[in-house]
């Protein structure tokens, strides 16, 4: 999806990534590729896969230091654990370089993962847990959030992980 709109492959940088899952992605489709991430272990991984990642503690005060470089930043299922959002990417915005593209992520209400929620909340695991997600965002909310950071929404995709959310919760109450 990023691909298709971003243009030639450069540098993607994946800011909480993790053991490196998209970064496997991005440099399997010609990017190069680096991360950063707070957990020490999970760096560890993904730097024993090849990866050039950082371990660091993302904050609104350092962000702008991490992003000089990257054609596309990624923010995937990252922005809803941040206490301030605005700040965060507001943060983000002052470092990235003119003309980079930043990929977010978010749970979404209304959503079919919303929706398998409420209709089994016995297997509820995804994005209604609080303190894990400090906030989950509606499409208008979101854009909202860019807005006061300088940023816009300029391509939506809203399909992200629910349909196996759907098949999760199904199989699980189906036995």
């Amino acid at each position: 999806f990023v691909g298709a709109r971003v243009g030639p492959a450069t540098t993607w940088l994946d800011l909480g990534c993790g053991v490196g899952e998209v970064l496997e992605a991005a440099r399997t489709a010609g990017w190069s590729v680096r991360g950063v991430d707070g957990d020490a272990a999970e760096v560890a991984q993904a730097r024993g896969r090849g990866f050039e990642v950082r371990h660091a503690w993302m904050t609104a005060a350092d962000l702008p230091a991490l992003t000089p470089g990257a054609a596309v930043v990624s923010l995937l299922n990252v922005l809803d654990h941040v206490g301030e959002p605005a700040s965060f990417l507001a943060g983000l915005a002052v470092g990235m370089d003119p003309g980079a593209w930043l990929a977010v992520e978010v749970p979404r209400h209304p959503s079919l993962s919303a929706l398998c929620n409420g209709a089994f909340p016995d297997l509820a695991h995804r994005h209604l847990y609080p303190p894990h997600h400090l906030h989950v965002f509606s499409e208008c909310s979101l854009g909202l959030l860019l807005e006061v950071a300088g940023l816009v929404a300029e391509h939506v995709w809203t399909f992200g992980q629910d349909a196996a959310e759907m098949l999760d919760s199904l199989s699980l109450r189906a036995g």
